[in-house]
């Protein structure tokens, strides 16, 4: 039985437990429902911030012309709920199989710096080319008052030294 979550947001997000895994989600005011999900990256398991690393996406079940600021703001609380806990790191891989990646880069950009008034959170992108997959433009935010704030860009920077190796 799903659950609102108690957000700020003009949409309510529902939480839902599926084999001790959350699934998120909200309805926009045209139905379509918005899928947001909140993935454990096993990316830095060797770190002592590693179990607090998640990977986000949200995703429509169907696609809209629709221009709907609502969506943002519902995404955007979410996101700002999900901080309430400073240990968390959130990581956003843009997804590139419609060829938008650049512009969900650059909006991600946007609603960092309008929504980041208070400079709470630091944001690392990087860029990642391969060959065989193309590019893909990640961000890793946390908050400022991470215990681990000083390791989180280090340790980034040691991964992609080792995946640059390891070709």
């Amino acid at each position: 039985m799903p659950r609102v979550l108690n957000l700020q947001a003009p949409y309510n997000v529902y939480i839902e437990e599926r084999d001790d895994v959350p699934l998120y989600y909200f309805i926009t005011d045209q139905g379509i429902k918005y899928t947001i999900s909140l993935i454990k990256s096993p990316e830095f398991e060797g770190y002592p911030f590693g179990l607090n690393l998640y990977e986000i996406s949200f995703l429509p079940d169907k696609i809209s012309h629709f221009h709907d600021p609502k969506v943002k703001e519902t995404i955007v609380a979410f996101i700002l709920h999900f901080f309430q806990n400073k240990e968390n790191i959130l990581l956003f891989i843009t997804d590139q199989s419609d060829g938008k990646h650049h512009a969900r880069k650059k909006l991600f950009n946007i609603w960092k710096k309008k929504y980041d008034n208070k400079n709470r959170f630091t944001k690392l992108d990087v860029i990642f080319e391969n060959e065989s997959i193309g590019i893909y433009y990640i961000s890793l935010i946390y908050h400022n008052n991470n215990p681990f704030s000083e390791l989180i860009p280090y340790a980034l920077g040691q991964g992609l030294q080792n995946y640059k190796g390891s070709k």
